[in-house]
């Protein structure tokens, strides 16, 4: 019997660890894609003012592109000043995750980044004054 009992939780043992595998590699592949390297050779920039509930937002909205036109990078930072907010920075990354790879040119507007709806649809607008700088 306790034979049984050992074979039992011996192979519920290998079952775990196979799945457990299984799943870190799935993970690992699903950011394949934001772990490819794109080398930046262009900067886009555009300027974008909207209504906050507290007010102004004015942000400047910097895409760093491939010379095939891939997006490498982006970076959103309050117009008046030199570094990004801890907000905006979090927002970058986000916005990178949906569309590092992705052709400028091709980019359509994007779903809500996080919580972060207003800064979203300022992105949006300023995609096609970006795209008009390729």
């Amino acid at each position: 019997m306790l034979r049984n009992k050992r074979g039992l939780l011996g192979g519920m043992a290998i079952i775990v660890v196979v799945a457990l595998i299984v799943f870190f590699s799935l993970d690992r592949d699903n950011d394949a894609t934001n772990d490819t390297v794109i080398v930046p050779s262009r900067e886009l920039s555009v300027v974008r003012t909207y209504s906050v509930p507290n007010g102004e937002d004015i942000e400047r909205f910097t895409v760093f592109i491939s010379d095939d036109g891939l997006i490498a990078d982006i970076e959103v930072r309050e117009e008046s000043e030199s570094v990004s907010s801890p907000k905006l920075v979090e927002f970058s990354k986000n916005l990178l995750k949906m569309i590092k790879g992705k052709k400028l040119a091709d980019l359509e507007a994007v779903d809500r980044v996080g919580t972060s709806s207003l800064t979203t649809e300022a992105f949006n607008d300023a995609l096609s004054e970006l795209k008009s700088q390729i």
